[in-house]
């Protein structure tokens, strides 16, 4: 898988989870869903992202990177 890929499941997951303890009645829940869309808007404005950062520094590459890869062999 590419990072951009496992980012958009690791987001879902973790709303998922969110939207899940709210359902349960867990005040916490709301805080993990209010961090992934407050850390997605920091994303979308700057294109930095800690998790896109750890997991190319455990090394996922892109999805693009991978394109180029299949398109030269």
């Amino acid at each position: 898988m590419c990072v951009e890929r496992t980012h958009r499941f690791l987001m879902a997951l973790v709303i998922g989870i969110g939207a899940f303890l709210v359902h349960q009645g867990n005040i916490f829940g709301q805080y993990i869903i209010w961090f992934v869309v407050g850390m997605l808007a920091v994303y979308g404005i700057t294109n930095f992202c800690p998790s896109v950062c750890l997991m190319k520094k455990a090394g996922l590459k892109g999805c693009c990177d991978k394109a180029d890869e299949h398109q030269e062999g």
